[in-house]
């Protein structure tokens, strides 16, 4: 049986959703639901159709847009990874939208129709509508659109009208849905088609579960083994697992799977990894496993070595993986006035993400930071900037700090910044990197930074090689 389940757009389907949206134009059909994404058929390179289409789930960002919020999605089949369709949910409508256009507009690409598979689209959508506390949702369609009429007839729909609609003049079908009648009424139709990653998750075994590390340490492997208790496992930490095209992945846990498996354990806790992950590099450590026959944790039996080795051989792989990936994807460079546009664009990108910043994109800001680059009281400052997409992503600040205590010059990390949509993706590492290589070049060797208040800027200083908490930061008004 064909199973089907939703996926985000993210640039690691950049070469499906092109070809997706390729076959549109080549058999002359009319796209809906793909968002922003078929605006790269009239120009736009598809970082910056990506960017809008995830970026309109923000009410802010779409109002100023012209738009209502949406999300948007890309219907796969789970049975050989394949793009077949794509749907947009919307909310917080307009005036105009509730008379034509509605909160749900969806799509199968023309090979993939006459199969069914917009009604599992349609049931995935009103799935997601609920989610986002939708209990009615508006669907219209042509009234020529036989194959649409009867999808939304089929999953419950109820004909309000049927009215021209003035933007294409059209005569349209105005339907309404009942979200949680037909979620209930449709369910034992539909839900045999539908893949749920964290559902399956649950039911994995460990055999089932496709590794992304080639290497064990000995040494970490003969320490768990010493608490580990194959018949309580109680205190067993739960594996994170993630879908990644299709296949449960560990993002983490390996010692520990290998461990269970000596132990002759077929199964253990697991749990779906919630975060968001860095693809590009978990996909290549992915594929480096299966270049090496490794697509379970008994794969990796043979593979425990030791510490040394495994810093060597593992460690030093992924820093040299990870490297090339900033490389090719992130461009860091200084900050001179020339790039002051761009970083009042980043600066708008952070508030309409984020609404907490302490201070106004006015006049006199942008007065002062200009005049900052020909001011000698700036000399010591350093700043560079991160580019992704064409757009800076990202951005770290700091200072010199010369002193008569010790006779030395030490740096002060003032701020590193990454847009939120753009976090988890390596942007701050790649600016942390860029400017330790400045300071390494100028013989300084300390970087001193605050710890910041929120937890995600916490884990991320907890995670910089060779740092270690020490005192507490005070900040003293001079009045």
């Amino acid at each position: 049986m064909e199973r089907f389940y939703f996926e985000r757009p993210s640039a690691a389907r950049k070469a499906d959703i092109v070809e997706y949206l390729n076959e549109f134009s080549a058999a002359g059909s009319e796209i809906h639901g793909s968002g922003s994404l078929d605006r790269i058929l009239s120009g736009w390179t598809f970082e910056q159709a990506l960017d809008r289409c995830l970026r309109m789930e923000d009410k802010a960002y779409a109002e100023k847009a012209g738009r209502c919020p949406g999300k948007t999605f890309l219907l796969i089949r789970e049975n050989d990874n394949r793009l077949v369709g794509t749907v947009n949910v919307r909310w917080d409508l307009h005036e105009a939208m509730l008379r034509f256009g509605g909160h749900i507009g969806y799509g199968i690409r023309p090979s993939e129709r006459r199969k069914g598979y917009n009604k599992i689209n349609l049931y995935l959508a009103l799935k997601e509508a609920k989610k986002l506390g939708l209990e009615r949702v508006m669907i219209d369609c042509a009234v020529d659109n036989v194959a649409s009429d009867k999808t939304i007839r089929a999953l419950g729909g109820v004909l309000e009208r049927c009215e021209r609609d003035p933007a294409d003049g059209e005569m349209t079908n105005v339907y309404w849905i009942n979200i949680e009648e037909t979620l209930r009424t449709y369910k034992a139709v539909y839900e045999p088609y539908i893949y749920d990653p964290v559902m399956h998750t649950e039911q994995l075994k460990l055999k089932d579960l496709q590794p992304s590390q080639f290497f064990i340490s000995e040494k970490k492997l003969h320490d768990i083994e010493a608490w580990l208790d194959p018949a309580d496992l109680s205190g067993f930490e739960p594996i994170p697992v993630k879908i990644l095209d299709g296949v449960p992945v560990m993002t983490d846990g390996h010692t520990r799977a290998v461990a269970a498996l000596k132990a002759g354990l077929s199964a253990v806790p697991l749990i779906p990894d919630e975060d968001e992950l860095d693809w590009d590099m978990y996909r290549a450590c992915v594929n480096a496993c299966r270049e090496r026959n490794i697509i379970s944790p008994a794969d990796l039996l043979s593979r425990i070595i030791s510490e040394e080795a495994y810093q060597e051989k593992w460690d030093r792989w992924c820093d040299t993986l990870q490297a090339e990936i900033r490389r090719n994807r992130i461009t860091v460079k200084p900050y001179t006035e020339k790039e002051l546009p761009d970083v009042l664009d980043f600066e708008r990108r952070l508030r309409e993400e984020e609404d907490f910043w302490g201070w106004e994109i006015d006049e006199q800001y942008v007065k002062s930071v200009s005049a900052s680059f020909q001011n000698p009281k700036f000399d010591n400052a350093i700043s560079f900037l991160a580019y992704l997409d064409g757009i800076v992503t990202g951005r770290i600040d700091a200072v010199l700090l010369p002193s008569h205590f010790d006779g030395s010059v030490k740096a002060y990390l003032d701020w590193i910044c990454v847009i939120k949509s753009y976090r988890h993706r390596g942007i701050a590492q790649a600016l942390l990197a860029e400017l330790k290589q400045y300071l390494k070049e100028k013989g300084i060797n300390t970087l001193i930074a605050l710890t910041a208040s929120n937890e995600e800027a916490r884990r991320f200083y907890r995670s910089i090689p060779d740092s270690q908490m020490k005192d507490t930061g005070i900040w003293i008004d001079i009045k």
